[in-house]
């Protein structure tokens, strides 16, 4: 049932997505033939005419951004408490089934602009050699302070925590919308919002918390590029952040859980 579940989500959701994804490489495209025109013709209207659409592909761009975030929290309040609500709190599946098969799609839709967003921008440059100088630039740096092994695995680690960040981030406002719309009938907006602001307080100061285990081996070092060194450190650093993000993602699809059912009395 989870896998059908992910496949309808996954369809349900990528009909957004595929349309953002193709205005991103369509406009790339039309960049990339205006700026062709541009330098054979040389005339000041394509000079013209090539900064305007460069400008409203760069605001598409920011758009397109934006959806990766704006679409799972529309989404998410839809399938819930608007239009399908009732259908979807009456498949005959869990509650905490239908929130893992979201975490898939979220994590999916992230991914699609983690490619489509640099591929796009390649094509509008006419440039595909921008991954090559981005990675030897970073490569450079990183060698410039003294991190050369382990290289793969700190990288890994910090794509990971981009994606864990990406999924806390969009459960928060999931939770604290479920909260504040099941637990009051009045002002839930207002709760919500104020849900949200708890949330983030509250487990900023976990984390901080967490975070000063490390204080005293930090200001043991000299320099920020001494901590850059110790390789083993920084990769535990990253692994503690992702492991303390993911435990916040689980409690916050665990609180969501719970109040769905106790609003439903699915006990």
């Amino acid at each position: 049932m989870l896998g059908k579940l992910i496949k309808y989500e996954f369809i349900n959701r990528w009909k957004a997505m595929i349309s953002v994804f193709a205005g991103l490489i369509g406009g790339s495209l039309v960049v990339a033939l205006l700026r062709v025109i541009r330098e054979s013709a040389g005339s000041s209207f394509m000079n013209g005419l090539f900064g305007l659409v460069s400008a409203l592909y760069v605001v598409g761009m920011l758009l397109g951004l934006g959806s990766i975030f704006i679409l799972p929290l529309y989404d998410f309040r839809q399938r819930f408490f608007k239009d399908q609500g009732y259908l979807t709190h009456t498949l005959p599946v869990k509650t905490g089934t239908l929130l893992v098969s979201r975490i898939a799609c979220d994590l999916s839709m992230l991914v699609g602009m983690i490619i489509v967003f640099p591929l796009s921008l390649c094509i509008a440059v006419g440039n595909f050699d921008v991954f090559r100088a981005l990675a030897d630039m970073v490569n450079t740096i990183l060698k410039m302070i003294g991190i050369n092994a382990a290289f793969g695995l700190t990288v890994g680690l910090f794509c990971g925590l981009i994606l864990i960040e990406y999924l806390f981030n969009t459960w928060c406002f999931n939770c604290a919308y479920t909260l504040g719309h099941c637990l009051f009938e009045k002002g839930k907006k207002i709760m919500s919002v104020l849900f949200y602001i708890a949330i983030v307080f509250i487990t900023g100061n976990i984390a901080t918390l967490i975070a000063n285990g490390f204080k005293g081996r930090i200001e043991s070092y000299d320099y920020v590029s001494d901590i850059a060194r110790d390789v083993a450190f920084v990769n535990l650093i990253l692994t503690v952040m992702i492991v303390l993000m993911a435990v916040f993602v689980v409690g916050l699809m665990a609180i969501t859980n719970r109040v769905f059912k106790k609003r439903l009395n699915l006990e």
